[in-house]
């Protein structure tokens, strides 16, 4: 620059020439950790030559460099970014690299709305290289640390992502037989899918580190995948049928007497389990026998039975009632019925016994009409077994429903609440 050094005077008073940089000497300044090829270049501006030699060239150009990403903490992620200038061939006895400045003029710099600027700072070092270990190769180094923006992440990932895990959990609040259960969680579960390859497209595509984001949507998949199996099996239960066992003991303690009482379910469980009747003998007084009048005269008094036409009117219709109190549901209604064929039949019995004493028969009418009424009995009372066993398999199965509801909500939450807010507020400062 010895030639483009004088005084004022010497170039007639002026002050700043500009002329083409071609014809001048320029330094071979590049980005180091450049992500464009080198073959580009600056853009080659017309340079500003001072009197005193000094020499301005701001060539514009748009720079790409190369960073390491972490997305470990994605989408509440700060990324810290390093731009490395300096001369390719020469030393620093030959071009010296400093910093005009300790601070980058941002009056120009348009706002980004996916990154937030926190900090730029420049520093200055000396790489000392194994082919000159005495000559020092000095750079300029700007460090850039920036903070991604999550309102848009918000509302387009985490938030649907929430209520698709709501929604999830209401898979054990629908009746089984509604016939839903499992086709809400199979579409819970194609909907994260979804959501999985949403977040793929805003990722690179690296496998040195996992995101937040991803580790929970993969728990959450994975709990909408256990509760899909977990709902097969309460199905299962609840349509186990009134043909197969009743529910074993251990199953009757652990479900009905423990975990009823820690899910809020011990009064729903009395007041159902009150309603369920088990078969019993039936009272000597409640049995029927039909006799006719000459069963009565010539069976004597030790051998004969009590014959229901020989009990008042208003007794029988007591033993009607009490024994309609053992009964629930809609097997009420075919009692009633069996109750009405009952006293037809013995009516019936009773009208033909005088037919029968005055035809001479044998009273083997009344044998009949007693025994299709104990085969109409008895099936009632299978019936109503039936029924009690089906019954507490479906309070089981309900019991187990709200069970694995609770132990759902409450992993949900945990797995909420530290992936999504106590890991990002644990992450390590970007600025240290």
């Amino acid at each position: 620059m010895n030639a483009l050094n004088g005084t004022q005077k010497n170039f007639n008073g002026l002050e700043i020439i500009r002329m083409p940089c071609e014809k001048i000497w320029l330094p071979d300044i590049v980005l180091y950790n450049s992500a464009d090829d080198y073959t580009a270049g600056y853009m080659q501006s017309r340079a500003m030559v001072r009197y005193d030699g000094n020499v301005f060239w701001p060539p514009p150009a748009k720079i790409r460099s190369s960073c390491k990403i972490d997305i470990t903490y994605f989408p509440f992620d700060d990324q810290k970014c390093k731009m490395k200038f300096g001369s390719w061939t020469y030393d620093g006895f030959q071009v010296d690299m400093t910093n005009r400045s300790h601070f980058v003029d941002l009056s120009n710099y348009v706002k980004s709305g996916e990154w937030e600027l926190k900090t730029i700072t420049i520093v200055r070092n000396e790489v000392y290289y194994a082919c000159c270990p005495d000559v020092p190769f000095p750079d300029v180094t700007f460090t850039i640390i920036m903070t991604r923006r999550t309102l848009y992440y918000l509302f387009n990932i985490i938030f649907p992502c929430l209520w698709l895990t709501l929604l999830s959990l209401l898979t054990f609040w629908l009746p089984p037989d509604s016939g839903e259960k499992i086709t809400l969680g199979i579409t819970v579960l194609l909907a994260f899918s979804v959501f999985m390859l949403l977040i793929a497209e805003n990722m690179p595509a690296t496998s040195e580190f996992v995101p937040l984001i991803g580790i929970y949507l993969t728990t959450i998949m994975g709990m909408t995948s256990i509760s899909i199996v977990l709902t097969v099996v309460v199905l299962q239960i609840y349509h186990i049928g009134p043909h197969q066992k009743r529910v074993p003991r251990w199953a009757r303690f652990v479900v009905l007497s423990i975990i009823s009482k820690m899910v809020g379910m011990s009064s729903n469980v009395k007041q159902m389990l009150s309603k369920v009747s088990h078969p019993t003998t039936v009272p000597r007084e409640e049995q029927l026998y039909l006799c006719s009048y000459l069963d009565k005269v010539e069976t004597t008094d030790m051998l004969r039975p009590e014959c229901n036409g020989n009990l008042h009117v208003k007794s029988m219709q007591e033993n009607h009632g009490s024994s309609h109190n053992h009964l629930h549901g809609s097997n009420v209604d075919i009692y009633h019925k069996n109750t009405k064929h009952h006293d037809s039949y013995t009516g019936m019995g009773l009208g033909h016994a005088h037919d029968i004493e005055n035809s001479g028969e044998n009273g083997s009418t009344a044998n009949d009409l007693s025994r299709h009424v104990q085969m109409l009995l008895s099936k009632q009372e299978k019936d109503i077994e039936h029924h009690n066993i089906a019954n507490e398999w479906r309070l089981v199965a309900l019991v187990v429903d709200r069970f694995l509801f609770w132990c759902f909500l409450s992993v949900s939450v945990i797995a909420t609440f530290f992936i999504l807010v106590i890991m990002p507020l644990e992450k390590p400062d970007s600025e240290a």
